[in-house]
């Protein structure tokens, strides 16, 4: 299930917080990583998949030609493509992701 970004989630990191309404660092990314991984795949990402058997298709942020070397840091992550070229529901998120 995947979770929407609504308005009214947009907060000010500047105002004021109760210390009970706040939460570690750790959980923030944990359930950015969870919130990421819970997107599902693209169209394009599931077609890419027949194209690597026993291998991993990656959620890349922006647009890079195929002659274009790609940072690290713009990988969102990987899925992995099981030995008859489909995804599984294993996607591991880039720690080294910075979003642009």
């Amino acid at each position: 299930m995947s979770t929407e970004p609504r308005r009214e989630d947009i907060v000010n990191i500047f105002d004021p917080v109760e210390i009970n309404n706040t939460d570690t660092i750790e959980n923030q990314k944990d359930f950015y990583d969870h919130w990421l991984s819970s997107l599902g795949p693209t169209p394009k990402e599931i077609e890419e998949a027949s194209n690597h058997p026993n291998g991993w298709v990656y959620r890349i942020d922006g647009n890079f030609s195929d002659d274009q070397k790609i940072s690290p840091t713009v990988i969102i992550g990987v899925w992995e493509v099981d030995s008859n070229g489909n995804l599984t529901n294993k996607f591991d998120v880039n720690r080294k992701y910075k979003p642009l």
